[in-house]
């Protein structure tokens, strides 16, 4: 939807306080709110916002990626090496060989390939002609509370 369509995001003073700093123009963030809808316009109330290179890692707790063995798949496996020596961390890597009739066989993978997620690397392996594609679970959003001071 946002590829297509722009909506607007308010900011409350307290969240602009906590948050605003970390504000950059044509960067991508988290946004944490409420949507409110009426008729063809939307909004959301942010309560938090992160900058997403820095959120994704924490949130993404597994990915499998699916890969053709047909494809020569040495490169992708070289490169999801190299990220994941650039970067180790806690999501989980498996790897799945499509097996025909768009079946996949799924290997886990050791400890030593968990994976601090870093956006650039995962659109780099993603291109990669050998992927056919990746299932990543997330872990569930922890809404904060807000808590409404009276004047």
């Amino acid at each position: 939807m946002t590829r297509d369509t722009t909506f607007q995001v308010n900011l409350y003073p307290e969240s602009y306080q906590e948050f605003g700093h970390m504000l950059e123009e044509e960067q991508p963030f988290l946004v944490q709110g409420s949507v409110m809808k009426r008729d063809d316009d939307a909004r959301l109330s942010a309560r938090s916002i992160y900058p997403l290179p820095t959120a994704l890692p924490g949130l993404i707790k597994r990915i499998c990626w699916i890969l053709d063995p047909q494809q020569d798949c040495s490169g992708f496996l070289t490169e999801l090496r190299e990220a994941i020596d650039r970067g180790f961390g806690d999501t989980v890597i498996q790897l799945g060989f499509l097996t025909g009739d768009r079946c996949a066989t799924i290997a886990e993978t050791g400890r030593s390939m968990q994976w601090k997620v870093d956006p650039p690397a995962y659109h780099s392996l993603h291109s990669h002609s050998c992927v056919v594609g990746a299932e990543i679970e997330a872990a569930p959003l922890v809404v904060k509370e807000r808590s409404w001071k009276r004047a």
